[in-house]
């Protein structure tokens, strides 16, 4: 995937087509393809609808790593597209208060602090 962007987004298209039936699977699959590797071929604001559906899905589904992953990406991936961050503002601060106090993911609320603290200014 690192040396052929062509042939790892055709192979993620491939993966996301096959994993469909399998909600579980589709969520870690959603979170590998539109946050890593889809990034290099498609527009982000293309991917961030993409990035959402991946963390509400695997909230749903009680993968917390997998939607602090996403939750993550999705974050960072506004930032930088030059979305209008304000709007996210709520979403993140949810983000973060679930990261820290209910599941302890005290690497994932590092990762994440900087940019929550500029989305809240």
């Amino acid at each position: 995937v690192f040396s052929n962007f062509s042939e790892g987004y055709s192979i993620a298209k491939t993966c996301l087509s096959i994993a469909g039936s399998d909600k579980r699977v589709l969520c870690y699959i959603m979170v590998s393809a539109f946050g890593m590797i889809n990034i290099w071929k498609e527009p982000v604001q293309a991917i961030l609808p993409q990035l959402k559906d991946a963390y509400s899905l695997s909230l749903k589904y009680g993968l917390i790593d997998n939607a602090l992953a996403a939750g993550m990406l999705q974050a960072y991936r506004s930032f930088f597209a030059g979305s209008l961050l304000k709007p996210l503002n709520e979403e993140v601060s949810l983000f973060m208060r679930n990261n820290l106090e209910r599941h302890k993911r005290k690497l994932m609320h590092l990762c994440m602090l900087p940019v929550s603290n500029g989305i809240e200014c």
